[in-house]
């Protein structure tokens, strides 16, 4: 039983596959432990990629959204994007 300052909700993330908690991804994978080991072996060759050839500029936003993208960029479609675009 929840209290009465708990949050409950059933509201479906729109960066979730229907009824699940799997973020939205271009491997079509529906299942988190099978989705957790290709990002951690894509991310990994992305990070030691990024090592090498470093992207420019400050930590402000948009370098840092940069980055999110290049690593991210070959599982999520939302990958370095603002939640508004």
């Amino acid at each position: 039983m929840f209290s009465k300052y708990e949050v409950y909700t059933t509201t479906q993330s729109i960066y979730c596959y229907p009824v699940s908690n799997v973020l939205k991804n271009k491997l079509n994978i529906k299942d988190n432990k099978l989705l957790k080991t290709a990002k951690e072996e894509i991310t990994l060759i992305k990070q030691m990629e990024l090592l090498k050839n470093s992207i420019k500029g400050n930590f402000t936003k948009t370098p840092l959204m940069n980055i999110h993208k290049f690593i991210f960029e070959d599982i999520y479609p939302f990958a370095g994007k603002n939640k508004n675009q």
